[in-house]
């Protein structure tokens, strides 16, 4: 069985949840050595480069996939917002320019990493990883541009897809809820997973010396969407300094998105000399920070599961979060400190607890240790494997 992976959309110097999910199930799909499959991944000319570590795999470079071009096509069907004629040009390039053909030829079946469909009317199964719809919800976060773009390939990519993949049943239900042509058994939960031994090996302690950050501190790996929440985190640690008279020391790390501006000024302008931002920094780099916390923090308010909760779990330090849906989905295996989004005193009660040393931190870390197996990549694989199979 050839199982096809698209990645013409995978962005080479994008250090976000997409590429770090698709290098895990990588890693993962390497690792199973299942006999009777064979992995090919389709990618475009300057991402190339970023497979050359997966020699077991077949690679197949897609020269005439343009998303400039692709775009600029589909251009009279965004000023029209048709999504027929957004699928139509759609399918016309796809044709016109053989990539179809390519993905037919050398697969039985295509699986789609990044959120939307690249191809609407393949030959052959296709199964998508719809990561979230949070443009549903948060449409203030997304230029009116951005905005339609998303709804019209958003619904046409889950009109099309023969089966759709979700990180969480939270997703699931969202997906159902706002896609109302979408069926149940069409809709299938696979979580995300994490790199365990990677989290689990010695690090070097030089991370406070190379970036000048303090020993102890809490870390919060995000990049710098609105939606991430770093203001209610930051609010909080003010009224810490207020209210307890101590100032905790935050490391944030992530690139400059929307929010970057907004963030910067709240930082300056409170004078918080406590708060570290590193910006994008090297993915080892990320786990020794992870594995030199006091502990992690997020405070996303929409997602479709959290690799960072993995990731802390993995590397052994607790996690504080907030309690949208899919951290509670989370919490039911691991041991996780929730905090209500609503409520300004209860992330503050847990940040200062946990900072001083007022919860009960190695029973977390000790459950959380034998729980987080469930979540390793190679585990995750199979299940996916599993999923391609039964098509």
């Amino acid at each position: 069985m050839k199982i096809g992976i698209d990645c013409l959309d995978i962005k080479p110097n994008y250090s976000g949840g997409i590429n770090t999910y698709l290098f895990g199930l990588l890693d993962g799909f390497k690792k199973s050595r299942v006999k009777d499959i064979e992995f090919i991944v389709f990618c475009n000319k300057k991402n190339k480069h970023i497979f050359k570590n997966y020699n077991d795999f077949k690679i197949i470079e897609i020269s005439s996939f343009n998303i400039f071009f692709r775009y600029f096509l589909l251009m009279p069907a965004l000023i029209l917002n048709s999504i027929f004629f957004w699928k139509f040009i759609n399918d016309y390039y796809f044709k016109y320019f053989n990539i179809n053909s390519v993905f037919e030829k050398n697969c039985n079946l295509l699986y789609v990493p990044s959120t939307v469909l690249n191809s609407y009317n393949l030959n052959i199964p296709t199964i998508l990883s719809m990561h979230d719809i949070q443009h549903v919800h948060y449409p203030e976060f997304f230029s009116k541009l951005r905005l339609r773009i998303r709804n019209l390939n958003f619904i046409n990519s889950a009109k099309n897809a023969s089966i759709i993949q979700a990180s969480s049943f939270f997703i699931k239900q969202d997906l159902l809820n706002n896609f109302k042509f979408l069926k149940p058994e069409f809709i299938k939960v696979i979580s995300e997973g994490v790199d365990i031994e990677l989290f689990k090996k010695p690090l070097l302690n030089n991370i406070f010396e190379k970036y000048n950050i303090p020993k102890k501190f809490i870390f919060f790996p995000a990049q710098l969407w609105y939606h991430k929440n770093h203001l209610f985190v930051l609010e909080s640690l003010k009224r810490i300094e207020k209210n307890k008279k101590i100032k905790i020391s935050l490391v944030l790390t992530g690139a400059k998105f929307a929010a970057y501006n907004e963030i910067k000024n709240f930082i300056n302008n409170n004078k918080m000399s406590n708060v570290y931002y590193l910006g994008r920094v090297p993915w080892l780099d990320i786990v020794s920070l992870y594995r030199n916390s006091k502990a992690m923090i997020t405070a996303t308010l929409y997602e479709s599961s959290s690799l960072p909760i993995l990731e802390a779990t993995a590397s052994g330090i607790p996690v504080i979060a907030g309690n949208n849906a899919p951290n509670i989905e989370l919490s039911q295996n691991l041991n996780l400190n929730l905090f209500d989004l609503n409520l300004e005193n209860e992330i503050d009660d847990l940040i200062y607890n946990l900072w001083t040393d007022q919860l009960n931190l190695k029973k977390q870390i000790l459950q959380n240790n034998e729980n987080i197996y469930k979540y390793s990549w190679n585990s995750v694989a199979l299940s996916y494997i599993k999923l391609f199979k039964s098509l």
